[in-house]
């Protein structure tokens, strides 16, 4: 991918890294308590819902899902081939049950602020990424169904940040 194109918007990103955040893929996600603890945890069920809108399933159990609801300012460290950032920006609850998933798990609408490019001309980056072995095939099948409702999720926000 063209640098230039990279870096045209601080906020926007390219349709052809929208297309391919939504695995199977791992990403890290840093979220911080309104202490400003910092924490992070991996997500892997996530996708574009537009050049500056990510919508992101989180383990209502999790740390990262207390500190979403009671501190909004998040950042995603984001590798793919030909493409790795820093997306910086604001998770908002938007449905606190996927009803696809397995477990209490929300769904969260990250809107980027500032995408902060780490490529480098000549390196190139291999994506986390994971697979299911063939006993578990299941798994891939729900990890679709979790994908397609978080891309209907509403473009706005279920309760006001910092409050449960």
């Amino acid at each position: 991918m063209d640098m230039a194109a990279r870096t045209d918007s601080r906020n926007s990103l390219p349709p052809e890294v929208q297309g391919e955040l939504s695995g199977p893929r791992l990403f890290v996600l840093a979220t911080a308590s309104p202490e400003g603890v910092p924490a992070t945890t991996l997500v892997s069920w996530i996708c574009a819902t537009g050049p500056s809108r990510l919508a992101v399933a989180l383990d209502r159990r999790g740390l990262a899902y207390e500190n979403a609801v009671e501190n909004p300012a998040a950042a995603l460290e984001v590798t793919l081939a030909g493409f790795s950032a820093t997306l910086r920006g604001t998770l908002s609850l938007v449905r606190r049950q996927l009803a696809s998933a397995p477990f209490p798990c929300a769904g969260f609408e990250f809107e980027i602020e500032e995408i902060r490019d780490h490529g480098a001309p000549g390196s190139f980056i291999r994506p986390a990424s994971y697979e299911c072995s063939p006993s578990k095939q299941q798994h891939a099948v729900r990890e679709a169904e979790i994908i397609a409702e978080l891309r209907t999720l509403p473009e706005r926000s279920l309760v006001e940040p910092r409050l449960r």
